[in-house]
C-alpha cells in the first residue's frame, strides 16, 4: 500500500530532494491515482507532473522514486501558450493599442497606402500535462456526507502499489483534528473543488481514528 500525503517529502534514487506533493492526480470514474505533482523545490524549476509507476515506496513524510528514473524527463504540470490574435479596428491611433492587449502592435500599411488597421494581441492558454479525464486533487478541498454535511478536509490518498485508490483520509477543523480514513467506495463524486460522499454524517462519525501504522485493507 502506498500512501499519498500533501506534505510528503519527493526524492529520487540517489536521495535528491525534488519538492513536495502538491496534488494527486485520480481519474474519477476507474478511482485510479496516475500523476503526482511535485511542488517547486531545489531540483526542479517549475512543478512537475510524475507517474505514479515510478513511485518505488510512499508514506506519509516521504516518496521514494524507482532508480532508473531521470527527473528530467517529468513534463510540466502547466504549460503556457502565447496564441498571437488579430482582429480589425478602425480609427484607431497607434498609441491607443494598450488598450486591446498586453502585447499590442498597431500596422498601418505602407505610406500613403489606404489599408484596414490591425492590432495583434497575445493571447495566454494554459495547458495541464495530465489525461484528459483525470482531476488534480489538492489536498485540503472539502469532503461533503449526503445533505452536503462537511465532515472534513482531505488529506491524502492510500492507494495499491498499481495505483488504485483504496482510501481517503480526512482531517476535521476540531482543536485536536481528527484523522479519518474513509473507503473509496463510499465516494459519490470527485472535483477539483470537493469530494462528495454517499454516505451520511453519522457513518463518517463512527469510523475509527486513522492510525497509519495500521493501514486499512484494500477490500
Amino acid at each position: 500500500m502506498l500512501e499519498v500525503n500533501e506534505n510528503a517529502r519527493v526524492f529520487t534514487a540517489h536521495d535528491e530532494h525534488l519538492g513536495k506533493v502538491d496534488h494527486i492526480v485520480i481519474d474519477p470514474l476507474t478511482r485510479m491515482v496516475s500523476h503526482i505533482v511535485v511542488r517547486k523545490g531545489i531540483f526542479f524549476p517549475e512543478d512537475k507532473v510524475i507517474p505514479i509507476d515510478v513511485v518505488a515506496t510512499a508514506t506519509e513524510e516521504r516518496i521514494n522514486l524507482d532508480q532508473d528514473v531521470d527527473p528530467d524527463r517529468f513534463p510540466p504540470f502547466l504549460e503556457y501558450h502565447y496564441v498571437p490574435l488579430e482582429e480589425p479596428i478602425e480609427d484607431v491611433p497607434a498609441s491607443a493599442g494598450t488598450a486591446h492587449g498586453p502585447f499590442p502592435f498597431v500596422w498601418y500599411g505602407p505610406y500613403g497606402v489606404a489599408s484596414p488597421t490591425y492590432e495583434t494581441t497575445m493571447r495566454t492558454v494554459t495547458e495541464r500535462n495530465i489525461p484528459d479525464r483525470a482531476v488534480a486533487l489538492k489536498p485540503g478541498i472539502p469532503v461533503l456526507a449526503t445533505g452536503r454535511r462537511e465532515v472534513g478536509r482531505l488529506e491524502e490518498v492510500i492507494l495499491t502499489d498499481i495505483g488504485l485508490a483504496t482510501h481517503i483520509v480526512i482531517s476535521d477543523d476540531g482543536f485536536n483534528p481528527v484523522r479519518k480514513a474513509i473507503p473509496i467506495n463510499w465516494v459519490d463524486a470527485i472535483s477539483e473543488n470537493e469530494i462528495r460522499l454517499g454516505v451520511v454524517e453519522h457513518m463518517v462519525q463512527s469510523i475509527k481514528p486513522y492510525d497509519p501504522a495500521e493501514l486499512p485493507s484494500a477490500d
